[in-house]
């Protein structure tokens, strides 16, 4: 279905981020800058982003955060860039890559980028670094009311307590990628 419609065949590699938004739609960005989502109604992908085309260069994408209005926060090879309505808008972190962008907890974003985290409001505006962590490339995050927790590329999960802006390492998983970090209905992180 999807691979119909895309150029490069390569998608097992390409394959960045699969997203599944609040109202049930998939997401689908690939390394090449493109970004595709399902339509139900023709039970199809369609393409909704293409940041290498719509800045005019080649670009890898490795995270998306979409809106509901049709906005798309990405992060890619050369930092962070807000998608909408066919015009790309530069919003910060340049020449880092942008590994991950998810949801704070009461709001705003968290952003891994480089070798550190870093804060942003919902837009992707008043970008923070998240201070008191130690450096290492981190992939993915997960936040909940008390607690940060932190998906390195390689050794395993931190957890940054919000109430004392400490940081600790999480024993008895190897050291290998956390690139997904997702809570069950019960509250426990998987």
């Amino acid at each position: 279905l999807l691979e119909s419609q895309i150029v490069s065949r390569d998608n097992i590699q390409s394959a960045t981020r699969i997203y599944n938004d609040r109202d049930g739609g998939i997401w689908v960005a690939l390394r090449n800058g493109q970004t595709y989502r399902y339509n139900n109604d023709l039970d199809r992908f369609d393409l909704v982003m293409d940041l290498a085309s719509c800045l005019g260069r080649d670009i890898r994408l490795y995270d998306i955060h979409p809106y509901p209005d049709g906005t798309i926060l990405a992060g890619s090879s050369e930092g962070l860039f807000r998608y909408k309505n066919g015009k790309c808008d530069f919003l910060g972190l340049g020449g880092l890559i942008v590994e991950s962008i998810s949801e704070a907890y009461g709001g705003g974003l968290w952003i891994c980028a480089g070798r550190k985290v870093y804060r942003s409001e919902n837009d992707g505006t008043s970008i923070s670094i998240l201070e008191g962590i130690p450096e290492t490339q981190y992939i993915t995050t997960l936040d909940t009311d008390t607690r940060l927790f932190l998906g390195t590329f390689a050794e395993g999960i931190f957890v940054y307590e919000h109430s004392t802006c400490r940081t600790t390492h999480l024993t008895g998983l190897p050291y290998v990628p956390v690139r997904s970090l997702v809570t069950s209905r019960k509250g426990n992180i998987l």
